[in-house]
């Protein structure tokens, strides 16, 4: 995790040469959000991912959909962010691999087919606020 943006890519870029010479290549993934304020849009957010390439002299491999709103996360939140995740892979011509669901969301979850994986994961993160 650099951070989502082009500063915290560069630091990224000094490991650039290694990783481009790895046998059996690298993955770098890039994870989006539609709920931050940068990338709102998926031209925002094809755009952002142009300058953290830029910045870390690397090709994004995958997208994961991780847009949540921290705690107040509904299913809601998370199911109508996939048009968002599924317009930005193709602008940018990148598998979406995965969506991001909060664990105590997936009971939620209604009966028909959702497109693409949804991979349910633990918050585990507190925020120095809370």
């Amino acid at each position: 995790d650099v951070g989502g943006d082009d500063a915290g890519a560069t630091a990224l870029g000094r490991f650039a040469p290694i990783l481009q010479k790895r046998q059996g290549g690298y993955q770098m993934l890039y994870i989006i959000n539609q709920y931050r304020p940068q990338t709102k849009t998926s031209e925002d957010a094809a755009q952002l991912l142009k300058e953290i390439e830029a910045a870390s002299r690397l090709k994004a491999t995958g997208i994961i959909n991780n847009s949540h709103l921290q705690g107040l996360t509904r299913l809601t939140d998370v199911l109508s962010s996939l048009p968002f995740a599924e317009k930005t892979a193709g602008l940018l011509g990148l598998p979406l691999l995965a969506t991001i669901l909060p664990s105590p969301l997936q009971s939620e979850l209604p009966q028909e087919d959702i497109p693409g994986i949804l991979y349910p994961v633990e918050v585990v993160v507190t925020a120095p606020w809370q």
